[in-house]
C-alpha cells in the first residue's frame, strides 16, 4: 500500500548539541521535510494499471502511495493516514467524482457531508505545510456550482489552495484527461503526469 519510501525520519537521539531544540520548540538546522501524498480510491477500474503508472512515471521521491479500502469509511481512513503525516505540500486524492463530490472509499464527501463531517475534515489541516495545495482528480468537480461550493469550503476549511477538474478525467482513450482546470488559490507543487493512463 505504500510507494516509494520516504527520507529516514531525524533521530532525535544522534542529534549533536548543536541542535538541541530552541525555545520555541523547532531545531536549528533542520528543516520539516515537505512531501506530497497520493491517496487512490480503491473503487477505480483497472487499479492494477493505474497503480503501475503511477509509480513508474507519476512519482518521484518525495511521494507516498496509498489505497482507500473501498469497502470502509473514506473520510476516516483518510484521518487515520494524514494524522501520521506532517509538512505535506500537496495531497493528490485519485477517485471518482462527479458534479457534486468525489468518492472516498464507501463514502461520498460533498456539500451535505462536509457540514457533517466538518470537525472530522477539519482535523486534517494538521498534516499540511504553510501553502499546501489539494489535488483532486474526479470528473466534473468543479463543472456545476455544488461543487465548487464544495471546493471552497474545502479550500477555507484546510488552508489548502486546490485543483479540481470540469471535465471527465483519465485515460484519453475514454475521452479523459488529467488536466485540472479550476483552480482556487495559487498551485505551487505539481499535479500529477499520468499521461494517457
Amino acid at each position: 500500500m505504500s510507494g516509494t519510501p520516504l527520507p529516514a525520519a531525524v533521530n532525535l537521539e544522534t542529534l549533536a548539541l548543536d541542535d538541541a531544540p530552541t525555545p520555541d520548540g523547532s531545531l536549528d538546522g533542520l528543516s520539516p521535510i515537505e512531501h506530497d501524498l497520493v491517496i487512490v480510491d480503491g473503487h477505480l477500474p483497472d487499479l492494477a494499471s493505474l497503480l503501475s503508472s503511477l509509480q513508474e512515471t507519476g512519482l518521484d521521491d518525495g511521494f507516498e502511495l496509498v489505497v482507500l479500502d473501498d469497502g470502509l469509511d473514506g473520510i476516516e481512513q483518510l484521518s487515520q493516514i494524514l494524522s501520521q503525516h506532517h509538512d505535506l505540500r500537496g495531497l493528490h486524492i485519485v477517485s471518482h467524482g462527479d458534479a457534486n463530490g468525489i468518492q472516498l472509499g464507501s463514502t461520498w464527501l460533498d456539500l451535505n457531508t462536509l457540514t457533517q463531517r466538518e470537525a472530522n475534515i477539519l482535523d486534517w489541516r494538521q498534516a499540511f505545510a504553510e501553502n499546501a495545495d489539494l489535488f483532486l482528480y474526479g470528473c466534473r468537480l468543479a463543472e456545476s456550482d455544488a461543487g465548487v461550493e464544495l471546493l471552497e469550503s474545502l479550500h477555507e476549511l484546510l488552508s489548502a489552495d486546490i485543483a479540481a477538474s470540469t471535465d471527465l478525467t483519465g485515460n484519453s482513450s475514454l475521452g479523459g484527461d488529467w488536466e485540472l482546470e479550476f483552480q482556487l488559490g495559487e498551485i505551487d507543487s505539481h499535479a500529477l503526469d499520468l499521461g494517457d493512463t
